[in-house]
């Protein structure tokens, strides 16, 4: 982390700049209530030069740990840039994939539009929401404990 700054005036930029922070920094799940890692059973990779996010031969009912009532999930990710000297953000976010619970297999490619300009840190995050259709009206599950998404990535 920041080891050239002064304790009271280490800068979080300089600390995430090393090794160590991005280690600490990936993996970082937004959502407490709703581990990626606990939702998502099949693995997938990640191009951190590219920011895509791949998930082969993926299938629904058997690679995702869900709430009962969901009958689709929705998976997308972002590729952001992020300045902590500036403060500047620069993200693009990927179009969402949205897959009924079943057994069917696909290989889900999340491509984001552009990469994102500036200087910093990149970082990929993926994404797992759910939902529930009901009457041909899809709604999603937002009790606040069931969507995860965590830091992937981080160059």
């Amino acid at each position: 982390m920041d080891t050239i700054n002064l304790r009271g005036s280490r800068k979080v930029g300089m600390g995430l700049s090393t090794m160590e922070g991005k280690k600490l920094l990936k993996g970082f799940n937004f959502n407490i209530a709703s581990i990626l890692s606990k939702a998502l059973k099949a693995s997938y990779q990640v191009d951190s030069a590219s920011g895509v996010v791949r998930i082969l031969d993926f299938i629904p009912q058997q690679d995702l740990v869900c709430p009962a009532s969901a009958t689709h999930c929705r998976i997308e990710s972002a590729w952001s840039e992020i300045d902590f000297i500036s403060g500047a953000i620069h993200s693009s976010i990927s179009p969402a994939v949205s897959l009924v619970m079943d057994k069917t297999k696909s290989n889900v490619v999340l491509s984001p539009a552009q990469a994102p300009t500036g200087f910093g840190i990149l970082l990929v995050v993926l994404k797992l929401s759910f939902f529930q259709e009901i009457n041909g009206v899809v709604y999603s599950l937002n009790n606040g404990g069931l969507n995860a998404i965590e830091i992937v990535s981080v160059s």
